[in-house]
């Protein structure tokens, strides 16, 4: 039911009628509550779709209101219910280790929640804070799926390929972030410098964590 709400939501004139608190606010509730029913069946595929509702929710009511147009309110209650949205869903199969221990979607759900909702954050983070500091926005997503992938070495053996596959999809967003704060925050030769370091921290992680992904990530 809650994904099905998201799902009438995100085109409603009715959300994009509220302000932001309202809006982005209901959207985060109705999908914890779907990430909650997620939980209880062990479902890795419903919870992928209470993080792509959510999302969809969310990021319907910033398309709808251009960050020029936004009150200052509506700005900052607009980047920290996001904020808070990428946070508790990339978490919150941390908290549901048993439940979700048998099915690895969640965790790759979880570990996609950062770079789905980056270009709004972006936006939203431009239009309140300034460009100037805008590496710090993918260096705190880096750093939660850093802090996901060091949590996440419990929920299997060490020997289980399933542990190897969410830990590579929460580092490969960490430095993926890191990849992308390069070129926000620094200009010219240090863009070079510190994407050729972005490769090589890939090719080292792809010799703890044998998998293709990695391999084919730090090749590109």
């Amino acid at each position: 039911l809650p994904i099905l709400l998201l799902l009438a939501l995100a085109p409603s004139p009715l959300l994009r009628a509220l302000p932001a608190f309202a809006a982005l606010g209901t959207a985060l509730v109705l999908g914890l509550l779907a990430a909650l029913a997620a939980t209880r069946l062990g479902n890795g595929l419903w919870y992928v779709a209470a993080v792509g509702a959510t999302w969809l929710a969310q990021n319907a009511w910033v398309a709808a209101h251009p960050t020029v147009h936004m009150t200052f309110d509506d700005l900052a209650a607009a980047l920290c219910l996001e904020a808070a949205a990428v946070a508790l869903l990339t978490l919150w199969p941390l908290f549901a280790v048993r439940r979700f221990s048998s099915d690895p979607i969640a965790w790759y759900a979880a570990a996609l929640c950062g770079p789905l909702w980056f270009l709004s954050l972006r936006a939203l983070y431009t239009a309140r804070l300034g460009d100037a500091t805008i590496g710090v926005l993918p260096i705190l997503l880096g750093a939660l799926a850093l802090l996901a992938a060091s949590q996440v070495r419990g929920a299997w053996p060490v020997d289980d390929p399933r542990r190897t596959s969410a830990l590579a999809w929460f580092a490969a967003v960490a430095l993926c972030f890191v990849a992308v704060a390069i070129p926000l925050q620094l200009e010219k030769q240090w863009v070079t410098i510190g994407w050729a370091l972005q490769g090589l921290a890939v090719i080292a992680l792809w010799s703890r964590l044998d998998h293709p992904g990695l391999k084919y990530f730090g090749l590109l």
